[in-house]
């Protein structure tokens, strides 16, 4: 896997994803069979025993990916039965009868030297030996070869006892002490999807490493380097054993991130498995290392029965490596591919493994336990040692004596004829047959004489058999120097291979340098010479020679060359000539310099002396001259934004009669920020040279110095993610009021979006009502502008891919920062965004800010004048006046008896648990960018509730009532249509109430509107005559009828300038 990302080693983490890599190499190679341990063939460990190795490299750290080496398959046969630990007398015994059961096998047949099968019978041997038993054995060894032991020497020629075990080979070669399991992932790749494979797991396996919820942890990614391309490798590592995997796995199911994952990663792969594994007791757990490194898995295939033997030797084995802390860690299959072992290395590069893997075979004792891995343990033959030295035991006094005599049966060997004893191999096998059948004859007839013949038959019996234990001793030495002699003739031929493989690279090496020769071309080939004509033509007769040339193509050849030679000789000459007119031209151009920037000083000066003058004039032409060079440096959007502004401002310049013409200080421009910031961002990287010496001492802080977590990572991508440019444009748009809307642009360089901040400012300072707490606020001044545009979030579609990167959910958590992207802000910039297109290119459009710069700033002080009025209004509705002005009065009655006594804001909550504003709220005209009001309205003992919906664009779009009377009983639009007709007059007939232009009194005359409809509907509801005393409401406005149709619905409207009421 091309590097991921990694995670520093020194902190206990892990690199997500270095390089792996593999070497093939034939079965018995020495340069990978031994150094790593257990290369070589396994005798005994595998009928289809097979090995792979896998280098894995990280830059800093522990396991990953990884490259392979498949190995040829051998097979192996055990040649002898079981070998036990003994001790005591039975080790004793054993050794005394080892060699009768190397013969025998279980059906009781053996083999002769030339493939010729020997029948024993197992009955009548086993009736022999009881005979012999008692002439020759001790009273222990008698017990020790009785028929009822279990463990009888007679048993044990003929069946293969296997000590019972009450434990799985997992229990015993496993860490008890931890419950870790892990899992091995093979992924094969299609070639051209790996980078985007490497991509998918860095962004998605990462995650599941860090979540705490996930009872996993990853110890490593790698891809192959050699080996089996395209591979990627995953170690998990599952803290609590098969439910912790169980629980990993429930969990997934409902992961969605990671089932996407899973979908997106089958449509790169051609083939996966997988593995689950088990660490050994002995080896070391992995853990973090300090890298770069590169790693080595070597997997190995065992015979079944034999992984605890295996286990067993690697426990001895594996102290001799671990001197350089190259052993990882030690794993074997549980689930899976059964009887798999992996054993995983680190190594600092290719060299240090060399030579870490030859120190190891200079260590003694590692070879022998190398040894007992490839093969069963090996006996020594029981013979005589050739020093004289006993067997075993203590020495007497007559070994002394015997001391300088000694036998060997290894030079018996060269003195006997195989064929011979071969024939008397045969015949004491008939001999003891023969015996044997005597023996059972004579115990059949019975008879006094007949103990004394079985007797001598056992004697017999004996002598043949310690003949026959004799020739097998003979037979292992033949075959013992037959295999020496087969492995120096292997050797030899191993030489004379080497050597003839040296001939043959001698000669190879020979025929690539005559093919060289063939090959070479001269330097005057690469020249392009002029064409025969033109030298023919051109060419003086005394380099041409055409009488000699035009025969002969080497000196035609000559003579072109001297004639190119001639022609870059006049060249030269001529370049020459060039330089020195340049050297003229250069001294020129430097005293025109000189001239030049004398005058710098002076035209400074001219400016510094025009200043009052321009003063005087309004015409700041050093301030705009300063303030166009810094514009150089803004980015395109912005530049965009301050141009059309700055035109904007001059197209509306006004001219005075007793002034000069002075730009109009309505809309002001201004550039903030620092400009050697935003120098240094477009500033080219200096060329760097590649020291070696630096390079080391970087790369040596760097790992010494601790990395930060992944958290703190993922919150320093947000920042560069987010960061702003160093310089924004300021604009002062000023309103008649001599109030200020102050708008500071900035640019989100990575987003490529702009984004504001407001703030209001005004001539006098305001008293806030407690109402008006969020007209003003720099979060809601500027909320839709245009229909719909709220500025909560990005109108760049490709950011939601850039925010999916780094963890950002929405912009929306930002704005109170980075200022709100409107998308009128975006025009202003020239930047559109085309919908459902994140890929296309943005441009900044000079025409699109233009067309928009108009109108826009125009909303803008529309909407600072509505809301300054409102935060007026506010002020006096909060004290219970409702203010009307005289350019009003006409659409009111001189009398309202009906008062406003309370006007408070709600949240949007509130109003949407209001049981009468479902209407509202249902039809989509409650959202959360509106401002909520709740007015009271009473008189007498009635009282009004008004909801009032304050749309942004205020007061071009009217408020919105919803009214609840309480008055005998509480009457809404759901039971009571005359209080649904008030709703009406108030929110439907609302364009007589706007009043001059532009319409701020809106609000305030549908407030006193709705006092006047609360007296109409007081005033002409009927009076109960059963009551004594007067009205509670009397009539006091004139109706010219009090109810019509068969809803009696009552005269809202007022008819100005007759002062009646009547209906619509």
């Amino acid at each position: 896997m091309p590097r991921l990302a990694e995670r520093s080693e020194g902190d206990g983490t892990f690199p997500l994803c270095p390089t792996l890599f593999g070497i093939t190499s034939p079965i018995g190679s020495s340069d990978l069979t031994g150094g790593a341990g257990l290369g070589s063939p396994l005798s005994g460990y595998g009928d289809s025993h097979s090995e792979r190795f896998c280098f894995l490299r990280g830059a800093a750290g522990p396991l990953l990916p990884q490259r392979s080496v498949t190995w040829g398959t051998v097979g192996w046969e055990r040649t002898s039965l079981e070998v036990r630990h003994k001790t005591g007398a039975e080790q004793k015994g054993m050794e005394l009868h080892e060699a009768q059961a190397e013969m025998v096998e279980g059906d009781g047949k053996g083999k002769g030297d030339d493939g010729e099968k020997v029948s024993l019978q197992p009955r009548a041997l086993s009736i022999c030996l009881k005979l012999l038993g008692g002439l020759f054995l001790s009273d222990y060894d008698k017990r020790f070869y009785s028929k009822d032991n279990e463990g009888s020497w007679f048993r044990s020629l003929f069946v293969h006892k296997v000590d019972p075990r009450k434990d799985a080979h997992s229990t015993l070669l496993s860490k008890k002490e931890t419950s870790n399991l892990y899992k091995i992932q093979f992924h094969n790749v299609k070639p051209e999807c790996l980078d985007a494979y490497n991509s998918l797991t860095e962004a998605v396996l990462p995650k599941l490493h860090l979540d705490e919820d996930y009872p996993c942890s990853l110890v490593g990614n790698w891809n192959t380097w050699y080996g089996e391309q395209d591979q990627a490798v995953h170690l998990w590592r599952f803290s609590g054993g098969y439910p912790a995997l169980m629980d990993c796995m429930n969990k997934l199911k409902s992961n969605k991130e990671y089932l996407e994952f899973r979908k997106e990663r089958s449509q790169m792969l051609l083939s996966r498995r997988n593995q689950l594994l088990l660490e050994f007791s002995f080896w070391n757990e992995p853990q973090p290392r300090a890298g770069p490194n590169i790693y080595e898995l070597r997997t190995y295939k065992l015979k079944p029965g034999t992984m605890i033997e295996w286990g067993n030797n690697w426990a001895r084995a594996i102290k001799y490596r671990q001197e350089n802390q190259e052993a990882v860690g030690g794993f074997f299959s549980q689930i899976g591919e059964l009887y798999v072992v992996h054993h995983l290395w680190a190594y600092k590069d290719l060299q240090s493994r060399e030579e870490t893997r030859n120190a190891a075979w200079r260590k003694r004792g590692w070879d022998e336990n190398v040894y007992y891995t490839e093969s069963s343990k090996k006996r020594k033959p029981k013979v005589i040692r050739s020093d004289g030295a006993p067997a075993e035991g203590k020495r007497t006094r007559s070994d002394t004596e015997q001391e300088g005599k000694y036998y060997s049966e290894e030079a018996e060997v060269d003195l006997r004829d195989p064929g011979r004893d071969y024939e008397l191999y045969k015949y004491t096998c008939q001999e003891l047959q023969r015996l044997m059948a005597e023996i059972q004859d004579l115990k059949s007839r019975g008879g006094k004489d007949a103990a004394v013949e079985i007797e001598d038959r056992r004697i017999q019996s004996c002598v043949h058999f310690m003949t026959l234990k004799k020739l097998n001793r003979l037979a292992h030495i033949r075959l013992k120097k037959g295999r020496d002699q087969t492995h120096e003739a292997k050797q030899k031929v191993d030489a004379y291979h080497l050597q003839l493989q040296n001939l043959l690279y001698e000669v190879m090496h020979l025929q690539k340098e005559i093919t060289k020769c063939l090959e070479f071309k001269s330097k005057h080939e690469e020249i392009d010479l002029v064409s025969l004509e033109e030298f023919y033509k051109e060419a003086p007769p005394d380099i041409s020679k055409a009488e000699v040339t035009m025969g002969d193509p080497h000196q035609q050849t000559l003579a072109r060359l001297d004639w190119e030679l001639e022609q870059r000789k006049r060249l030269a000459e001529k370049y020459r000539e060039c330089l020195s007119n340049k050297e003229k031209i250069l001294k020129e151009i430097e005293v025109k310099k000189e001239y030049l920037s004398s005058l710098q000083p002076r035209l400074n000066s001219i400016m510094q002396a025009s200043l009052p003058v321009q003063e005087y004039l309004f015409m700041p032409f050093d301030q705009a001259h300063k303030q166009y060079e810094t514009a150089r440096h803004l980015p395109p959007p912005l530049y965009v934004l301050f141009v059309q502004a700055t035109a904007y401002g001059q197209a509306c310049a006004h001219r005075k009669s007793s002034q000069p013409p002075r730009q109009d200080k309505m809309l002001s421009v201004a550039i903030e920020g620092s400009v050697d910031e935003a120098k240094a961002l477009f500033k080219p990287p200096e060329d760097s040279q590649d020291d070696e010496s630096d390079s080391d001492a970087e790369e040596e802080q760097t790992t010494k110095r601790r990395r930060p977590t992944l958290g703190v990572q993922l919150d320093d991508k947000r920042k560069e993610m987010l960061k702003r440019h160093p310089l924004s444009v300021l604009l002062d748009l000023k309103c008649k009021d001599d109030s200020v809307l102050h708008l500071t642009f900035y640019y989100l360089m990575n987003l490529n979006i702009m984004t504001v901040k407001a703030k209001v400012t005004t001539a006098t300072e305001l008293i806030t009502p407690i109402s008006a707490g969020d007209l003003l606020s720099p979060d809601s001044v500027l909320s839709c502008l245009y229909p719909g545009d709220h500025g909560k979030k990005t109108p760049n579609p490709a950011n939601q891919y850039q925010f999916d990167k780094v963890g950002i959910l929405t912009l929306r958590d930002y704005v109170l920062d980075l200022g709100h992207p409107y998308l009128w802000v975006q025009k202003l910039g020239g930047l559109h965004f085309p919908k459902e297109q994140p890929q296309h290119t943005v441009i900044t459009d000079h025409s699109l800010s233009a067309s928009h710069m108009e109108t826009t700033m125009k909303l803008l002080k529309t909407r600072v004048q509505s809301r300054l009025a409102l935060h007026k209004q506010f002020a006096s509705l909060e004290h219970g006046i409702v203010p009307v002005t005289s350019d009003c009065h006409y659409l009111f009655p001189a009398k309202v008896v009906s008062r406003l006594v309370k006007w408070v804001t709600i949240a949007h909550e509130d109003y949407m648990e209001l049981h009468f504003t479902k209407d509202v709220v249902e039809a989509g005209l409650a959202g959360d960018t509106n401002l909520y009001y709740m007015a009271l309205v009473e008189r007498g003992t009635a009282k009004l509730q008004a909801a009032v919906v304050l749309n942004p664009g205020y007061s071009s779009i009217p408020p919105i009532f919803q009214l609840c009377l309480n008055w005998k009983g509480e009457k809404t639009n759901n039971n009571d249509d005359n209080i649904r007709a008030m709703e009406s007059e108030v929110n439907v007939c609302c364009k007589e109430l706007c009043g001059p232009r532009p319409g701020h009194q809106l609000l305030t005359n549908q407030l006193q509107r709705l006092c006047v409809l609360l007296d109409v509907y007081l005033e002409t509801e009927s009076h109960d005559d059963s009551v004594e005393g007067p009205k509670e409401f009397p009539q006091e406005k004139m109706c010219l009828r009090l109810f019509r149709g068969p809803s009696r619905i009552k005269p809202f409207k007022y008819n100005h300038p007759q002062g009646f009421f009547s209906h619509r």
